[in-house]
């Protein structure tokens, strides 16, 4: 049941997400284009990669910002609105000391459903979109140090590429009580998964106990969280309620 329930959130989101693409896409083509303005190339785009905390302990997922803007005086090719899962947006990490970069695989499971379009972005405007690295930490970011984030975004056919600036966060061993809840996580099954909403029918009783005997720990947090909007989409309010108070 729990499973079906899950499945019916994931189709209606969806559904709403292309719902809101095809307005998109048809306000897109009603824009009058300036008739004989040179417009620029998408690798003409800036792309910039911001993260709201520098230091998070191991397993924590890593909250980022990306922004593309055109800071050019001329029309450009680009997209209307970027947001992760939805348009064409790669990450790559490197721990400081080893050679190469590593690419951060797919964090959202509904992008291969999307439908991309670029369109003319104006002079001096920009669009952001907020996500988390969620899946795949323990892989991606396997022990503590410092390790350098970048991202990337590619035109709709996939020709040209932009990339971001370079930002650096450092993960820390966690101590005392934040020991405890990482160790629950790290000895599941689950933990490449415990904090993006997947397998949630097989993570909710690890996310409970996180969040119950460990509440004050941004594990706990990020478990309270994460259970109130599930709880939220099942329409099981009062559980919804109780987590995200």
């Amino acid at each position: 049941m729990a499973l079906k329930k899950e499945f019916k959130i994931i189709i209606g989101f969806i559904l709403l997400v292309f719902l809101q693409s095809v307005v998109d896409i048809l306000a897109q083509n009603k824009q009058t284009e300036q008739p004989n303005v040179e417009v620029r190339p998408f690798t003409d785009l800036t792309l910039e990669i911001v993260l709201p905390e520098q230091i998070l302990l191991s397993l924590q997922p890593i909250p980022i910002v990306i922004k593309q803007s055109n800071k050019t005086n001329q029309p450009t090719m680009g997209y209307r609105k970027i947001l992760f899962g939805f348009t064409p947006i790669g990450m790559y990490v490197r721990k400081i000391g080893d050679n190469g970069r590593v690419a951060i695989g797919n964090q959202s499971p509904l992008s291969i459903l999307a439908y991309f379009i670029n369109t003319q972005v104006a002079p001096g405007t920009s669009s952001e979109t907020k996500g988390l690295i969620a899946i795949g930490l323990n892989r991606y970011f396997p022990e503590p140090g410092i390790y350098e984030i970048r991202a990337a975004l590619s035109n709709d056919d996939g020709t040209q590429l932009i990339e971001s600036n370079k930002v650096s966060i450092e993960i820390k061993m966690p101590t005392g009580a934040n020991l405890a809840a990482y160790n629950l996580i790290k000895n599941s099954s689950l933990q490449d998964y415990m904090f993006s909403g997947m397998r949630f029918n097989q993570a909710e009783d690890i996310l409970n106990t996180i969040t119950l005997m460990h509440p004050n720990t941004p594990y706990g947090k990020q478990s309270a969280f994460l259970l109130g909007e599930s709880y939220f989409d099942l329409k099981r309010y009062p559980q919804a309620l109780s987590n995200l108070n």
